[in-house]
């Protein structure tokens, strides 16, 4: 008898290859390319009985297999899975959520051509080995007559729709040896009864379909059949494995055994106290089983398959998780209060601590979300939140303590798609407020309602198929009464030194002095801004005559006094300083919008602009109370002063082009230096993660928000004028943004550029502290 270079080992190996890649590729591909499925389990049968059409159908398959657009989709999927599977979920989550580098990209390819080689290559070689091509007769007219029509029309088809037609061809020829049988070789058999005759088919689809019950209980998460499955198809596995490769008599004792086995896996679920117990008592047993095995067949191959077997594929599978990697928790359960993606979804519990007055376990408790196949997020959490009405979105809580200080932090994540909406690690969150199911505001530890989440729907007749980030700024408005009610009840009598001496020297100015100051407590937005300047210009008017630029420069001549005294008064001071350019702008875009009262956009541009500089300002505040800026108030208003003041002088020049007062055009040597939007792109890409697409940044989801819509809007105006006044607005246009912009760049920073790591930054702290 020739030997078959494809044995039996090889036979059976190749089965269950190719039953983990049709898995992986049923749920990467449409119903039409699962027709490859069975072609290449067919071909496994077919080298096992050393058919004359191996080769043929080994081809058929390359041809099929060919049209797929996702070869390697299933391979990498596998990758990711094993790893989970390993118990290093963390490790392959950090892998897959960036693009894979050069290093594992070679590994992840390697493994893919040795799978894809499996595949195809493999059974190329065993029928070109074989030789049994010549075997067939192929003067049969019949086979003719089926080929030719049929490999005429899928040929049109490719050239029709390309893949399809592969994919049909390779169809048609993998049928051959079935139109074959039945038209030579059938003899009166029926096609049922040939496989059903096979026992080497009977087992194949005995063991898949135990298989398949075993995963579909675990996916599902069927509790009901969760414990029969554990109690009784344990045993089973046993007494199908003894009774396919026919190794003797079945063992009641045996079947107890791995019923008690599973029993102990089951327990897991209830009482994660004795996790590491129960397993230990579980695979004793198993082992035992093992043991009495090979005592009773002297052959160790079998005994091998089933301790290695049950352990590592069938219970997890059943119990729907990794139950080796849930040991260091003290409670597990499923998760399955309002969760549209609950199966396989685990919540871990943990008590790290003692109460040691009443010796009970009533301490610090921490939670974890786990999926079938390991951890997601690690066991820090003080508690876990479904947020939205179908459950796919789960809010963390937890107290963080940095440098001897406790502070509240939630992050967002997403069920589905296993990552972080919003990273509690990547900008913090320490409030989260539901607006409606799909709506939360997030406000920051300064209590500032600093953007919007939008889960994925529809919003402003636009679909949002993912989650996303829309800034929010201030939209209150105090009424100019209020403002100036506020400014008749104002305390005048500031304990100090040089308070006094202020008050002393000039009390007409410290009064107004003192108003400034306290109407500016109101929160800022566009119309508060606006209505506090005009209150102030209403108590001028009152008390000074209407002279505004008199009575604020009286205001800063006296409040210079308190730059004789310490640091806080200095900052203090360069508030005043801020404050009064502040009303200088707001006056001069009131007297554009009382100039201009019908023209919607040039609203709509001071709006963009003070949510621009505020944006800008806390984008300061978060630069400066960094580690690596130490820096002090003072620093930061001579900022926002030279921001105000570049925008009140560049407001007067507007003013005239609006009027045609003046016709602008920028000089030629200016015009060169002056970036575009192509150059706004670039400079704020640094502090986005297109790889992660929910990484929150303030300098890309703020101010590049703020500064697209603040251009559009003057974009907006030049369209509304005549076209002298036009042209020039859009000259001038492009200087001014220019000019903001470089102000933007002034807080580019390295370090908090996402694209840099963290440790970078660290390294960068040490060596300036070394320096120091």
């Amino acid at each position: 008898m020739k030997y078959n270079i494809y044995s039996k080992s090889l036979f059976v190996i190749d089965l269950i290859l190719v039953s983990v890649w049709a898995f992986f590729l049923n749920r990467y591909c449409s119903a039409d390319f699962l027709l490859l499925v069975p072609i290449r389990i067919a071909l496994c049968f077919e080298m096992r009985r050393k058919s004359s059409w191996t080769l043929f159908s080994a081809i058929a398959f390359f041809i099929a297999y060919l049209s797929l657009d996702f070869c390697d989709t299933p391979f990498v999927r596998m990758i990711y899975k094993l790893g989970c599977c390993a118990g290093s979920p963390d490790v392959m989550v950090a892998i897959f959520e960036n693009p894979i580098g050069r290093k594992l990209k070679v590994w992840f390819d390697g493994f893919t051509v040795l799978w894809f080689l499996w595949l195809i290559g493999m059974p190329l070689f065993v029928g070109w080995r074989q030789k049994a091509f010549g075997q067939t007769d192929w003067r049969k007219k019949g086979i003719w007559l089926y080929l030719l029509p049929l490999v005429v029309l899928c040929v049109w088809r490719m050239v029709d729709e390309g893949k399809v037609g592969g994919l049909l061809l390779g169809v048609v020829l993998a049928s051959c040896p079935l139109a074959y049988w039945g038209l030579y070789l059938r003899k009166g058999r029926s096609l049922m009864q040939l496989i059903s005759d096979g026992r080497e088919v009977g087992w194949y689809v005995g063991y898949a379909a135990f298989m398949l019950f075993a995963l579909i209980i675990g996916l599902k998460d069927i509790s009901a059949l969760r414990f029969v499955g554990l109690i009784l198809l344990l045993p089973l596995f046993y007494i199908m494995l003894m009774k396919s490769l026919a190794k003797g008599v079945i063992l009641t004792r045996c079947c107890v055994a791995l019923s008690f086995a599973g029993w102990g896996y089951w327990l897991i679920c209830d009482n994660g106290r004795f996790t590491v117990s129960l397993l230990c008592i579980s695979i004793t047993l198993i082992v035992y089983v093992g043991i009495t095995m090979i005592l009773k067949t002297r052959e160790w191959l079998v005994s091998i398959i089933l301790m290695t077997v049950i352990p590592t594929v069938i219970a997890p599978f059943i119990l729907g998780f990794n139950p080796y990697v849930v040991t260091d928790a003290d409670y597990t359960y499923s998760y399955l209060a309002n969760i549209c993606v609950k199966n396989g979804v685990y919540v871990v519990e943990k008590y790290t601590g003692r109460d040691l007055k009443e010796q009970s376990r009533c301490s610090e408790l921490k939670l974890g979300l786990r999926d079938r196949y390991g951890i997601i997020l690690p066991m820090e959490y003080d508690s876990l939140k479904i947020i939205d009405e179908k459950g796919r979105f789960l809010s963390t809580y937890s107290n963080v303590v940095e440098e001897g200080k406790k502070r509240q932090q939630y992050g967002i994540f997403d069920l589905k798609k296993r990552f972080f909406v919003l990273d509690p690690y990547q900008f913090e969150a320490p409030e989260i407020e539901k607006i409606d199911d799909a709506t939360f505001k997030l406000i920051n530890a300064d209590d500032r309602h600093y953007t919007t989440l939008y889960l994925p729907g529809e919003y402003k007749g636009k679909y949002f198929p993912d989650a996303h980030y829309e800034p929010h700024f201030a939209d209150s408005e105090n009424p100019v009464d209020e403002y100036l009610a506020q400014a008749r009840d104002v305390c005048l009598d500031v304990k100090g030194t040089y308070w006094e001496r202020m008050r002393t020297e000039n009390p007409h100015v410290y009064k107004l002095m003192i108003q400034i100051y306290d109407l500016a407590a109101v929160e800022g937005s566009p119309m508060n801004d606006l209505n506090y300047a005009r209150a102030i210009k209403r108590i001028i008017d009152s008390d000074y005559n209407g002279d505004v630029d008199k009575a604020l420069q009286d205001v800063a001549d006296l409040s210079y006094t308190l730059t004789y005294g310490s640091q806080s008064h200095i900052n203090m001071w360069t508030d005043y300083i801020r404050l009064i350019s502040s009303i200088h702008t707001s006056l001069a875009y009131d007297s554009m919008l009382s100039a201009w009262p019908d023209n919607e956009w040039i609203f709509k541009e001071y709006v963009a602009w003070h949510n621009l500089l505020e944006a800008m300002f806390c984008y300061l505040d978060y630069l400066y109370g960094s580690q690596i800026h130490q820096s002090v108030p003072e620093e930061k208003n001579e900022k926002v002063t030279e921001w105000l003041d570049y925008r009140r002088e560049c407001l007067e020049k507007e003013r005239d082009i609006l009027t045609g007062k003046l016709l602008y055009s920028v000089e030629q040597a200016k015009a060169d230096s002056i970036r575009n939007y192509t150059d706004f792109e670039e400079f704020f890409s640094k502090y986005h993660h297109y790889s992660e697409p929910y990484y929150y940044h303030a300098m890309w989801y703020e101010l590049k928000f703020a500064l697209d819509e603040w251009a559009f809007a003057r974009t907006k105006i030049a369209e509304g004028l005549g076209w002298r006044e036009s042209l020039s607005y859009r000259e001038y246009s492009k200087e001014v943004v220019d000019g903001i912009f470089s102000a933007i760049e002034e807080l580019d920073w390295r370090g908090f550029q996402p694209a840099k790591s963290d440790s970078w930054v660290e390294k960068y702290l040490s060596e300036l502290a070394l320096s120091e």
